[in-house]
Order: structure tokens, then C-alpha cells, then sequence
């Protein structure tokens, strides 16, 4: 398990940076991290999967940290059955089915009772303290590190033609090649996902 420090000192090493004196502090890093793993999730999203208890004729019910109706890749009832989604003109459609609708999932139909399983894909976010592991699949984290220097290297470059500095294709040239290298990485790797189940409620 990696650590968000242990993260951000493999991205400065990958930078060439000196630590305290460096060109790069620690929240500029942090948001290249922040941007790389965004863009690593979107090759080897999480995989979560939260069970729900729902009452008898419930129409809606929420799923803790789901923020996004996008993330969502099955609904299962208690019966193990998949529900289909739905659009709101389609209610008098005739079996169960499900839609996104302000931050909760709503029913087509009077829900059965019983444990809803809720099959999601979990953005990858940058741990709030040092010591928080972040979320990166093992032997992934170079890649992780390629696009994040990738992301730093861009922001520079901003810096630099701002100032009317020399070099700035050059580190955008660099950047578009770290970025695209770890991508590739990251989808050579064949995609072992790590998956998280929730606790049920």
C-alpha cells in the first residue's frame, strides 16, 4: 500500500525535484496527483459495491458516497434480479426500473423489501493526510507518478509562457509523453481492479 506521501516523494523524484528548495511544493504536487489519478480512474475505475436496505413500497433510496448517477453499472433488487434503467416518461413501462434523480435512486414501481444491490464505479481521490493510503492498484504507481509529472509539467509550462519564458513546447512536448506513457501502462496492466464493498445500512 502506497501513501499519499510516499506518492507525492516518487512524483518528485520523477520531476528530478529536491525536496524544501525544489522548484515544486507540496500542494502544487498534490494537485498533479490529484489530476493524475482522475485520469488513471478513468482507465481502472473502482469497483464498489453497496448492498442497501430498503423498505416494502419504498420509491427512492440513497447509496452512502455515491454522488453521481454515471458511476452506477447495475441495480439488483432483493430477488437478485438486474432492474433496468428508466427515463421519467417511462413509468408506466411494465417491470421495475431505476433513475438517477437529485442524489438518490428512484423506483419505478413500489420497491420490494429487502437488501438493493447497487454495483458502482468509485472515483480515485488523493487521501486528505500523508498517511492515508491512496488508491492506486498495486505495481500501478509509476504510471500514476508518469501522468501526475505529465499534469505538473503542463501547469509549468502555463507558468513560463505567462512570463514569456523559453522552453514551453519543449515541456509540453515532455509532458504529452509522461502522460501518455502512463496511460499506457496503465491499461497494459490488464486491468486488475481493486474492488471495495460497502458496509450495508
Amino acid at each position: 500500500m502506497t501513501t499519499k506521501a510516499e506518492l507525492r516523494e516518487a512524483l518528485r523524484r520523477r520531476l528530478e525535484d529536491v525536496p524544501v528548495t525544489g522548484l515544486w511544493d507540496d500542494a502544487t504536487l498534490d494537485d498533479a496527483l490529484t489530476d493524475g489519478l482522475s485520469r488513471y480512474g478513468a482507465i481502472a475505475p473502482l469497483e464498489e459495491r453497496s448492498t442497501v436496505v430498503v423498505s416494502e413500497s419504498a420509491l427512492s433510496f440513497t447509496v452512502a458516497e455515491l454522488e453521481a448517477g454515471e458511476g452506477i453499472i447495475r441495480v439488483i433488487d432483493p430477488a437478485l434480479a438486474v432492474v433496468s434503467p428508466f427515463l421519467a416518461e417511462d413509468r408506466d413501462q411494465p417491470g421495475q426500473g431505476w433513475r438517477w434523480w437529485s442524489g438518490e435512486i428512484r423506483l419505478a414501481k413500489p420497491a420490494q423489501a429487502g437488501g438493493w444491490i447497487v454495483e458502482w464505479h468509485r472515483p480515485r481521490m488523493l487521501p486528505a493526510s500523508d498517511s492515508g493510503v491512496a488508491p492506486v492498484n498495486a505495481g500501478d504507481e509509476g504510471a500514476v507518478t508518469l501522468i501526475a509529472a505529465g499534469s505538473a509539467l503542463r501547469r509549468r509550462a502555463v507558468e513560463e509562457a505567462k512570463r514569456g519564458g523559453r522552453g514551453v513546447e519543449g515541456l509540453l512536448a515532455l509532458a504529452r509523453e509522461w502522460e501518455a506513457t502512463g496511460e499506457r501502462q496503465a491499461r497494459a496492466r490488464g486491468r486488475n481492479v481493486r474492488s471495495f464493498v460497502a458496509k450495508t445500512r
